[in-house]
């Protein structure tokens, strides 16, 4: 099964024991829908009309054994269980049954120290360990990341703004495949900078599907020379580095999502009128 192997990073960082854990369960796949009876009508109405339900507020729960040889050892390890308590949002992670780690962003809702009385003198207690997840999904790092956490490791691999194992030149056109191993859409942010001597124009994002263009945005201003254009579809934000100035206003997309990858391989078709580089950073993500 799934299992937690510890919560959040640094000073604040809980480890699950290895083989503690009882039981495991997420409601990532319990998705909400909204359709209504109507009088008469056989069935309902769908609300969402042929699109999928939609996600719920997340909760994980695990049971985990803390196990010790005495009283002091026991309330040594039920404290630091339950200091998670006061730690709010961190990032979870789990090990599934194949691949590597994922994490998702979590935090502690309920921890019960249920007291067993056949198991005196109290050599173990199973503990239930419930987490809230606004954002229900399991993540892993997939492309343009370094390590996220306070390791000691910056954001970007190559220790400045960019990852340079993910960079991609644009010289009027350009169309990539970009791979989301997940089994749940992933919203890439992309950086399209422009240090060409020149001011860039007519910038468009596709994502192609037999040919046709299922996503798609346009920036309909011209991105001066040393600066670049920061897209990012999970925060609803669109800005021109490295100042950091708001650019919605000369944005326009046809999708809600603005860009989405899908499970699997996607085509990414980005066209302009001068030579762009094209970073691109997103999570696998799973339910």
């Amino acid at each position: 099964m799934n299992t937690l192997t510890r919560f959040g990073s640094g000073n604040q960082l809980y480890t699950f024991s290895v083989g503690s854990q009882v039981a495991y369960s997420d409601n990532f796949a319990s998705l909400l829908t909204k359709t209504v009876r109507l009088a008469g009508m056989n069935g309902g109405l769908s609300n969402l009309g042929t699109g999928r339900g939609l996600s719920p507020i997340g909760t994980v729960r695990a049971d985990v054994w803390l196990t010790f040889d005495s009283l002091t050892e026991a309330t040594d390890k039920m404290n630091s269980l339950r200091q998670m308590a006061s730690w709010g949002l961190l990032p979870l992670y789990r090990q599934p049954l194949v691949g590597a780690e994922q994490f998702c962003f979590a935090r502690v809702t309920d921890i019960q120290l249920q007291q067993d009385v056949h198991n005196m003198p109290h050599l173990r207690h199973k503990v239930p360990v419930v987490f809230e997840v606004p954002d229900p999904f399991w993540l892993r790092t997939v492309i343009g990341f370094g390590k996220l956490w306070d390791d000691g490791v910056t954001l970007w691999d190559d220790g400045s703004k960019w990852d340079t194992d993910n960079s991609y030149t644009v010289t009027n056109t350009l169309t990539q495949s970009f791979t989301n191993p997940g089994n749940f859409m992933t919203l890439p942010r992309l950086f399209l900078s422009n240090s060409s001597g020149s001011s860039v124009g007519d910038i468009r994002v596709q994502r192609i599907v037999n040919g046709v263009a299922e996503d798609e945005f346009y920036y309909t201003a011209a991105l001066a020379t040393g600066t670049y254009l920061d897209v990012d579809p999970a925060r609803r934000r669109v800005t021109i580095g490295p100042v950091g100035t708001n650019a919605l206003s000369s944005f326009t997309s046809k999708n809600p999502d603005w860009l989405r990858l899908l499970p699997g391989t996607n085509s990414l078709k980005v066209t302009c009128s001068g030579t762009l580089t094209l970073n691109m950073q997103y999570l696998e993500r799973n339910i």
